[in-house]
């Protein structure tokens, strides 16, 4: 899961060689905290993975990997991210729900466009109301659709005040990300 992570962000130009260790793989500390969702063809080779750390409904925005993204150390929208994120905190506290960060979503090339993407996608759905239900937050990138592609599963632009978090740049990828919010007790409605 790791090789395969590694090996499509450095060819997409999200990490650069030093970021991978000597066998190719791209191990970040929460991999270790978290559950994989990984998507196999026929011969048991990974060919798709997604990572889940579910956190209590205790925990604190402090506490959080998505509270050291770059919208989080943004002058213009850190304060309003924080709003945003503590008000999804505040409602699982109250629904005794986790709160679920997803990330680290690839797919290989001969999956990508095809039913068993599709299918990985509402898997995501199914593993998380497994838990039972949740809130969750994704930054997704805008780099081969996948933020569009979420957002038609029923991901949400995170908002304070009526105000929407709009896209960002996050130079450590690379790319534009778009914070998503999802709240996984709803069925994931294609649109």
């Amino acid at each position: 899961m790791q090789r395969l992570r590694g090996s499509i962000y450095l060819r997409e130009g999200a990490i650069r060689p030093s970021d991978l260790s000597a066998d190719g793989r791209h191990h970040l500390g929460i991999d270790d905290q978290s559950w994989h969702l990984l998507l196999m063809d026929e011969k048991g080779s990974i060919g798709g993975c997604a990572r889940y750390r579910v956190h209590p409904y205790s925990v604190r925005f402090k506490d959080l990997g998505v509270a050291a993204s770059p919208l989080a150390r943004s002058t213009e929208w850190a304060l309003q991210f924080q709003m945003a994120v503590e008000a999804e905190l505040r409602a699982a506290r109250q629904m005794q729900l986790p709160y679920v960060e997803m990330g680290g979503w690839v797919m290989a090339d001969r999956f990508r466009g095809t039913r068993k993407s599709l299918l990985s996608l509402l898997a995501s759905y199914a593993f998380v109301r497994l838990i039972p239900g949740a809130l969750a937050i994704c930054p997704a990138t805008e780099r081969n659709q996948s933020a569009g592609i979420l957002r038609r599963m029923g991901g949400h632009l995170l908002e304070v005040f009526g105000a929407v978090i709009p896209p960002y740049f996050d130079p450590r990828y690379g790319c534009n990300m778009q914070m998503l919010r999802f709240d996984a007790r709803t069925a994931a409605a294609l649109r």
